[in-house]
């Protein structure tokens, strides 16, 4: 008499792909840390490096479960590309978490009206939005 075990039903089925973050930052360095942060906690990372190539890349078809987006940025900074968001109604269903190293956050979050902000290096707060919006589907 032989003996089979039993079968595992979670191996037959095919693993969900990773959440998917957008990070616009013009600063390699920066951007390199932050997507490294990301990918260790299981997460995909797109990178853009200014609001409008990260416009053209949302209006390509990436839908990110969230954006965390840098303020002080060339060509298109992080204001003008929230003010791009706001006038487009599929683009503003994407929750969008912004980062600074000067100012106030918390007044910057409320002039934007963005879903939340943290300071540049504040990788603890960072993670706790991204939990919040992209929970992990492990």
């Amino acid at each position: 008499m032989s003996s089979k075990a039993p079968s595992d039903a979670r191996a037959k089925t095919p693993a969900l792909p990773a959440p998917l973050i957008l990070l616009v930052e013009d600063e390699a360095p920066i951007r390199e840390v932050i997507e490294a942060v990301l990918e260790a906690e299981g997460y995909r990372v797109v990178s853009s490096g200014d609001g409008s190539d990260a416009l053209a890349v949302l209006r390509s078809g990436l839908r990110p479960c969230m954006i965390i987006l840098d303020l002080m940025m060339p060509v298109m900074d992080g204001w003008q590309f929230r003010l791009a968001q706001l006038r487009d109604a599929e683009l503003l269903k994407i929750p969008t978490v912004v980062y600074t190293a000067i100012g106030n956050v918390r007044e910057v979050v409320e002039e934007l009206n963005v879903a939340g902000g943290f300071e540049k290096g504040d990788f603890v707060e960072m993670l706790r939005f991204v939990g919040q919006f992209c929970p992990s589907r492990a």
